[in-house]
């Protein structure tokens, strides 16, 4: 009888084992598909906001709040087939501001104002027109490379912008992207969390596309040339350790901007203590941008940046 109970829990643990090890497998093969940069178009959530939508690939996250501001800003972006898809969500500040911060006047209607102001002044003049999304009032902008829909949801205390950027020469499909918007309590999709752990390039075999060296050789023709364009740019965040020592400075990076639009090799050219090289490191993985193309090919280029 005790060999019967123990080969019975012997084969309990070894089930238990089973499971487990068919999960990492799942989880790691998820996130290798995740991460390969084939462009499939699924549904997001964000469940902390409410908001859905399709992306071709898990968008990485930028966040963005000042220590003295009442506005957090959370940004989802991807890149696919020389588009730049993005959402931004702006919502109200969570927790308090630090005492030494002025006192200021709170998340309201009219920081939502002010943005749409910023965009007329930014944008094309008289190319803006109206719509509703989900019962909510938006505006569509469009810009010289970059369109945005930015959809009224104060009543929740935040907006929702929906950014497309390309060239001139490619065309989107904005349908898919915009109309795929969803603003509910109850949502269906993948939950992006911390999303993408950097920019995920288009896959070289779906695309064709084979990596050329940053240098490029050749006779280059006038006005067949463009270079790279930067969409996003996040901020490296400053490390409490550093601002207990008041140390500040610039960290000066080399960066690949790949052909599938994806980051390549970072590699510091000028290092800061307390966790600020880190940092850094982990803002420029997050860069989203526009290939160069020189005469029809996307090309790498390496570039430093600060």
């Amino acid at each position: 009888m005790n060999q019967i109970i123990e080969l019975e829990k012997f084969v309990s643990k070894y089930f238990v084992f089973a499971l487990i090890f068919m999960v990492l497998n799942l989880t790691q093969a998820v996130h290798a598909q995740s991460s390969s940069g084939l462009i499939k178009w699924e549904r997001y959530k964000v469940t902390e906001h409410g908001v859905s939508l399709v992306f071709p690939k898990m968008p990485v996250l930028i966040r963005s709040v000042g220590r003295c501001e009442d506005i957090e800003e959370k940004t989802y972006a991807t890149y696919a087939d020389e588009i730049a898809y993005t959402l931004v969500v702006k919502s109200r500040r969570k927790g308090k501001r630090p005492r030494y911060c002025d006192p200021g006047s709170g998340f309201g209607v009219q920081d939502f104002s002010n943005r749409l102001n910023e965009l007329r002044r930014s944008t094309l003049a008289g190319q803006q027109s109206q719509f509703l999304k989900n019962g909510r009032r938006g505006t569509k902008f469009v810009g010289e490379m970059t369109r945005f829909w930015v959809v009224d949801d104060m009543k929740d205390n935040q907006w929702i912008e929906l950014w497309i950027t390309h060239r001139s020469d490619v065309s989107p499909d904005e349908k898919r992207f915009v109309e795929s918007l969803e603003m509910s309590k109850s949502l269906t999709g993948i939950e992006i969390n911390e999303g993408a752990e950097q920019t995920i390039g288009d896959s070289p075999i779906q695309i064709g596309v084979n990596l050329p060296s940053p240098n490029i050789g050749g006779e280059i023709k006038p006005n067949s040339s463009h270079k790279h364009f930067l969409v996003l740019t996040p901020k490296a965040s400053y490390t409490e350790l550093a601002r207990q020592n008041s140390y500040q400075g610039t960290v000066r990076l080399s960066v690949t901007f790949l052909a599938t639009g994806g980051i390549g090799t970072i590699t510091p050219v000028t290092h800061m203590p307390y966790g600020l090289t880190e940092q850094a490191i982990y803002a420029a993985k997050r860069i989203v941008f526009i290939p160069k193309k020189v005469e029809g090919v996307n090309v790498s280029v390496r570039q430093t940046v600060e």
